[in-house]
């Protein structure tokens, strides 16, 4: 009855952590998420200060931006955004094209508040560049302006014109594209400086920019795309066929949110399937396989996708139950999972939850880690072990074992990482990961 208790304890315990998750948004080789207590945790790639925690050291795992509050983030190539709930603007990372809007060079490791504002509403970060919208609905941008991309002539912080109804921004490398809130699609660059609106519908509700195709959704519930196709990222065989360059992907008006990686699509039905197309390097499109695909393809079988949002070579998506899922590209830790095989999504478990005393004993360790076929525990005080629990990342047991053994044949566990309970005289948690 008490091993039941305990494990009743734990799955709990992990069935919270789900629920840690407030928002998220990968950048280029880095992720970034806010947790439910407020904080900013970043991954991956730190060459550029971009993980925010005073260093330029690469995380594996998710690590503090500082302590302060923040309602919304966004990672752009090297840099990140960081809105707070005062209406402050704070920017770190990359800065070599004035990105961080910061007004002097080089590069920060920290989070830099952007000038004195504190009426900012939402968030944008380019590859170079950085958006900004205000709670009197004007547009703001910085960074990398040679194509005209920010809508005005310099590289400082600056208003995009006049208008004051500005609504959703979709930054790509050499352009913008951005909707109003009379539901306008609108192009900032290409032509320099110039902002310039796409066709005569006012129906446009979510707009996001990969890097040479966007994708645009209306509240008719269909999708639309434009740009390059050269790995099938447009959603259709042939990309502009009758000279249109917005195309519809595909005859269903049931798409509920859509999103842009580097060269192809991710997009959620209002049935919660989730659905990928275009260049399939690293997994990207989460089916288990590095294929391309110029059609929507589903993700699996799940029918509780919240959010998908990607960039680079990685996405990230949220489910109904509050537990988020990363795959793709992984050379920088990027996905903040140790999980091997990324061509899937793997849950991400919460960075409080992973911290804890829980899973640091001083009494136990497990060797080799990674492990392939034995997994010793090493028990130096000789401790009275009564058995043992292997433990998924979804709260599956996969494997359990009673009696004082020290030796667990883990040959035939799928690739990933696991949680081992150790009980004996109290309940031990280590980590270890199945290469």
């Amino acid at each position: 009855m008490k091993l039941k208790i305990l494990f009743g304890c734990l799955l709990l315990a992990m069935q919270l952590q789900a629920q840690c998750w407030q928002m998220f948004d990968p950048g280029y080789n880095h992720s970034t998420v806010i947790t439910t207590d407020g904080r900013i945790r970043t991954v991956g790639y730190n060459g550029y200060g971009q993980i925010g925690d005073g260093t330029n050291i690469e995380r594996g795992n998710f690590t503090l931006a500082g302590t302060e509050q923040y309602i919304a983030v966004s990672g752009g190539g090297n840099h990140t955004m960081g809105l707070r709930a005062d209406g402050t603007l704070w920017t770190w990372g990359r800065n070599v094209q004035g990105e961080l809007g910061i007004g002097a060079p080089g590069n920060r490791n920290v989070p830099t508040q952007v000038g004195t504002d504190n009426n900012w509403t939402k968030i944008w970060a380019g590859s170079f560049n950085c958006f900004a919208l205000k709670s009197d609905g004007t547009l703001w941008s910085w960074g990398l302006n040679y194509y005209g991309q920010l809508g005005h002539p310099g590289t400082t912080v600056q208003q995009v014109g006049v208008d004051t109804d500005w609504f959703e921004v979709g930054p790509m490398p050499n352009s913008t594209f951005a909707i109003k809130t009379n539901g306008s699609l609108w192009r900032l660059g290409i032509a320099p400086n110039a902002t310039t609106q796409i066709g005569a519908d006012y129906n446009w509700v979510m707009v996001d920019g990969g890097d040479a195709h966007f994708i645009a959704l209306k509240n008719d519930g269909s999708i639309y795309t434009s740009g390059n196709n050269d790995q099938g990222q447009l959603g259709n065989p042939v990309a502009n066929p009758d000279g249109n360059p917005m195309r519809r992907v595909g005859t269903d008006n049931d798409w509920t949110t859509v999103n842009a990686g580097e060269d192809y699509c991710m997009a959620i039905k209002s049935d919660g399937s989730l659905w990928a197309w275009g260049n399939g390097s690293y997994g990207v499109l989460g089916m288990g396989m590095s294929q391309d695909f110029d059609t929507p393809q589903r993700v699996g079988t799940a029918n509780d996708w919240l959010a998908v949002k990607s960039h680079g070579a990685h996405s990230m998506a949220l489910k109904t139950d509050g537990r988020l899922y990363s795959w793709g590209e992984n050379t920088y830790g990027q996905l903040g999972v140790f999980n091997a095989i990324s061509n899937i999504p793997n849950l991400n478990l919460c960075p409080t939850s992973l911290d804890t005393k829980s899973f640091d004993q001083d009494t136990f360790a497990v060797f080799p880690n990674p492990v392939n076929g034995i997994l010793t525990i090493n028990n130096p005080q000789s401790l009275p072990i009564v058995g043992f629990r292997i433990i998924d990342q979804t709260g599956k047991i996969v494997k359990e074992n009673w009696g004082n053994s020290n030796q667990i044949d883990v040959t035939n566990l799928a690739t990933g990482l696991y949680f081992l309970e150790i009980q004996g005289a109290t309940t031990s948690f280590l980590k270890f990961i199945k290469q």
